[in-house]
């Protein structure tokens, strides 16, 4: 599936990210990370209409299983009348006519109870397949709009290094990284955003 590649995509982003020095905090390339996930939301509407699809595939299950259904309890009700109609019937015969038409309801109900479980079964699936889907958008988003006390730290220790440089009259700035350029590299520098790495427990 394209949505699980695309989060596949992510998470192997921030794992291989470059750490900050005495962080557990990652530098990862914002503008990559959005298009990323702006790639997983446009994935989201196929897993709608597959789910869709599933309730689409689930009438039309229910009506092929209430026809036979009916078939079953129809060619039952034949046999049943042609056995009592007949007569030379005898009291054997009209068990055996009960039986077969009992035997064709619990036919009948069973065909109904299979397709209702198969139906729900696939549909329990997408639904928690979506459900982890939206919550990992949701937690990437968040990061980025979140930043942690490392974040702040690695903020503040970049522009007391840039303050030390221009005081000592040097023309250098520190660009996302970590290398030093002069004032036209640094503005052609990729964006870079620190992201911290959430670790889940098993």
């Amino acid at each position: 599936m394209e949505v699980h590649e695309k989060i596949t995509e992510i998470v192997a982003m921030v794992d291989s990210a470059r750490t900050m020095p005495m962080s557990s905090t990652a530098m990862v390339n914002k503008q990559q990370l959005l298009v990323l996930l702006d790639e997983v939301r446009e994935c989201l509407p196929e897993n709608l209409r597959a789910a869709e699809a599933v309730l689409g595939q689930r009438e039309a299950l229910l009506v092929e299983a209430r026809g036979n259904a009916e078939k079953v309890v129809g060619e039952a009700r034949d046999e049943h009348a042609r056995l009592v109609d007949d007569h030379s019937v005898t009291q054997a015969a009209r068990i055996e006519a009960d039986e077969i038409l009992r035997v064709a309801h619990d036919q009948a109900q069973a065909i109904r109870d299979d397709a209702d479980d198969y139906v729900d079964a696939k549909l329990a699936r997408l639904e928690v397949a979506a459900q982890r889907i939206v919550e990992t958008v949701r937690d990437g988003r968040e990061q980025l709009q979140h930043p942690t006390p490392f974040d702040e730290l690695a903020h503040r220790r970049n522009g007391h290094e840039l303050d030390e440089r221009a005081d000592a009259g040097g023309a250098d700035v520190v660009v996302g990284d970590g290398a030093l350029a002069d004032d036209g590299d640094a503005a052609g520098a990729s964006e870079e955003v620190t992201v911290a790495e959430t670790k889940h427990a098993p």
